[in-house]
């Protein structure tokens, strides 16, 4: 319990009267002592019962809006309750960790009330899983003597994600590639493979039924109404290399290519279907097997987010590529006029770059391998996903195939590199990048050429909407010239 400045005022004042009565020769004095010393003690007696009263009943709950993410302003409450009114004064302040940073007044609860809230804003400044701590919680009987302090309330946790794209898009070349779907992560994928009857989007269609080739040919959201329905078993294949962090903070490559991870693996949990998760990096590869659990979907989440992405990793991908193929022409030329068994052996491989490339990428080496090939005890189909972007499109080109040839179904999701690479938000850029975004497009179409193959561009969407902008913008001037 602590003490006021006012209740010493009133020691004080009692003091004066004790001894003031004899010295005035006043006995009233010493009685209004005698009487002031009564109400103090029995006031301090019953706010002491009071709080421990109030210490035992006070309901306080903190309520932060989880998950979130890093840096992203959300909804915090904090409640107070009693079971009936208390005559003492309320104040609860809420207990954060440092990494979080609350915008919110303290609860106040007046003599006589029951109940009390305030909202404000809680942020978060670091990824990870934190538990609030019991609320502080001061207490004052209404002539402000006495106080005392103690800690209440529920210590709920609070899960905060890294930073995701806030303009992600996802299409299917053509027109669609004007397309944003502004934060719709819902990925693309039907409920089965039998093939059955093409009709216009309704709303209450559920978003994963959406045709999106037929909606890029239609120019409007259509979905597909499967006639039978199959177990689909998903592989995804996530690329984590060094090129894939290329782009800002929160907004690599790597990034919108996990957003979309973490959509298939909401949708396979919202399904209850098995999803499997493949990580392919510089120092190897990790894998989960497909399951169908509730483990193994948060399993899933959190593998997800444990990958960081390096600011200032990612190298511009088209020029790691180009110096990958600079570096083998070297050595070829360093093998001519070699006739050793070794250079012979080797010069067929060196003569075509494009095959040495291939046989040294790590996802081509992954699906040849087998590692990540899943078997299936029963019926059903085997639905094989690709996060990578387009640095070694004859790598990928191969490792499709590959993945196409065993399970028969494959989705590629890219990041095109020109999105991301040195100048792309440059205006002065703007003509060589849409020309890269054409290449890109044209070797996506490529892609979902193949039997059982569809592949889908992810991207920011401002920044493609900015690139076409300038272009068609460019167009304009040709043609208004004379």
């Amino acid at each position: 319990m602590n003490y006021s400045r006012r209740l010493w005022g009133v020691v004080a004042l009692l003091v004066l009267f004790a001894v003031g009565a004899p010295l005035l020769e006043q006995p009233v004095f010493l009685f209004a002592a005698a009487g002031l010393l009564a109400w103090v003690l029995a006031h301090g007696y019953q706010f002491v019962a009071a709080a421990r009263w109030l210490e035992g009943e006070l309901v306080v709950e903190q309520t932060p809006t989880t998950p979130a993410f890093v840096d992203e302003a959300r909804p915090f409450t904090v409640r107070v309750s009693l079971p009936r009114p208390a005559d003492l004064r309320l104040r609860v302040e809420p207990r954060v960790p440092v990494a979080g940073d609350p915008t919110i007044e303290p609860v106040e609860l007046a003599p006589g009330e029951t109940a009390a809230e305030s909202t404000g804003t809680l942020t978060w400044r670091v990824a990870g899983e934190y538990r609030l701590e019991p609320a502080s919680v001061r207490v004052a009987d209404r002539w402000g003597l006495f106080s005392a302090t103690f800690r209440a309330g529920e210590t709920p946790t609070a899960r905060i994600d890294p930073p995701r794209p806030r303009d992600t898009y996802i299409a299917e070349g053509g027109a669609s590639l004007l397309s944003t779907l502004g934060r719709q992560q819902t990925v693309l994928r039907g409920n089965g493979f039998d093939l059955g009857e093409v009709r216009e989007y309704v709303p209450g269609d559920a978003i994963t039924r959406i045709d999106w080739k037929a909606t890029a040919r239609l120019d409007d959201l259509h979905v597909r109404e499967f006639e039978s329905e199959t177990a689909v078993v998903t592989t995804m294949i996530l690329d984590a290399r060094a090129g894939l962090h290329a782009g800002p903070p929160g907004a690599t490559k790597f990034d919108y290519l996990r957003q979309v991870a973490l959509a298939l693996v909401g949708e396979s949990r919202n399904s209850g279907e098995p999803i499997g998760l493949y990580v392919l990096d510089d120092e190897g590869v990790s894998g989960l097997p497909a399951r169908a659990t509730g483990e193994q979907y948060e399993r899933l989440r959190r593998r997800l987010y444990a990958i960081e992405t390096v600011e200032g990793a990612g190298l511009d991908s088209t020029r790691l590529h180009r110096r990958s193929r600079q570096r083998t022409r070297r050595v070829a030329r360093s093998l001519e006029g070699d006739e050793t068994a070794f250079a012979r052996r080797l010069r067929p491989f060196l003569a075509d770059d494009t095959s040495a490339s291939v046989e040294s990428d790590r996802l081509y080496r992954l699906l040849r391998s087998g590692r990540a090939r899943t078997t299936l005890a029963g019926g059903g189909t085997v639905l094989t996903v690709v996060l990578t972007d387009d640095a070694n499109r004859a790598a990928l080109r191969e490792s499709v195939r590959l993945a196409q040839r065993r399970d028969g179904h494959v989705v590629v999701f890219l990041t095109p590199s020109a999105l991301f690479d040195a100048g792309a938000d440059d205006a002065a850029d703007a003509r060589a990048t849409y020309g890269r975004l054409r290449e890109f497009d044209t070797f996506r179409r490529e892609l979902s050429g193949m039997a059982g193959v569809s592949a889908f561009e992810v991207g920011p969407g401002s920044r493609l909407e900015r690139v076409l902008r300038e272009a068609e913008a460019r167009r304009q001037r040709v043609e208004a010239r004379p």
